[in-house]
């Protein structure tokens, strides 16, 4: 089960993206607790997807659920760091 939340500042405002992992201790790069979050984005001619890692005082939970247990096992934090 993964949780719906809500992205409270950024470019991304008022957007509902999914949670694929809570950190909350932190890591080496980032010392506060985040959330790897996922969501799509799309424009007129492509969908795009949108992964990014938000402190936990950006988000907002709400109380919807998703049975998406493929997607936590195929996106990490060490995804985002590799530029290829």
């Amino acid at each position: 089960m993964v949780k719906v939340i809500i992205v409270l500042q950024g470019r991304e405002e008022s957007k509902n993206v999914i949670v694929i992992k809570q950190l909350d201790e932190g890591t080496k790069d980032r010392p506060y607790p985040h959330a790897l979050v996922a969501d799509r984005l799309q424009s007129r001619s492509k969908v795009k997807p949108f992964i990014k890692t938000i402190n936990y005082s950006h988000l907002f939970p709400t109380r919807y659920a998703l049975e998406l247990d493929g997607l936590k096992g195929a996106i990490s934090a060490e995804t985002l760091k590799e530029p290829s």
